[in-house]
């Protein structure tokens, strides 16, 4: 049973006349000059859709200067073939229950050697050195100045 992030209906949107109701990423971007706004309850989930949608923006139609951006902003809606186009190339990893590829979160993990990966989650951080006190005289010194 596949759950096509590009088809099936999952991010909640409000429309302009006020109709709430979901949308997968193909209707959405091929609808977002009708769309009001992604209309989630929790402000956290929200947030993090606009971030995915931005971040798809700019993977599929990522303007290289600020008069693209400028065009892209005033542009009423998004062109339909390059995010067919996008979606169509990545169909099976927007699959969240492709048989093959049914643990997205786990993809980069099964990658790498499993003491590598505790080896860096045990040792997040690097303790930074304690500066000498007389060079925080000197850099006091020199702000001074």
């Amino acid at each position: 049973m596949p759950f096509d992030l590009t088809t099936e209906p999952w991010i909640p949107v409000r429309s302009r006349d006020g109709q709430r109701k979901e949308v997968g990423l193909r209707e959405l971007f091929a609808r977002a000059h009708e769309l009001e706004c992604v209309d989630d309850p929790s402000p956290l989930v929200t947030l993090a859709l606009y971030r995915l949608l931005i971040a798809v923006v700019l993977r599929v139609d990522g303007p290289a200067s600020i008069q693209e951006w400028i065009h892209l902003y005033k542009s009423t809606q998004f062109s339909d073939q390059s995010f067919a186009k996008y979606f169509d190339r990545w169909r099976e990893r927007l699959d969240l229950l492709h048989p093959e590829r049914c643990e997205p979160l786990e993809r980069v993990a099964r990658e790498r050697p499993v003491q590598e990966r505790h080896h860096r989650l045990g040792q997040p951080f690097r303790q930074r050195p304690e500066p000498r006190p007389e060079a925080r005289r000197e850099d006091h010194a020199a702000h001074a100045r």
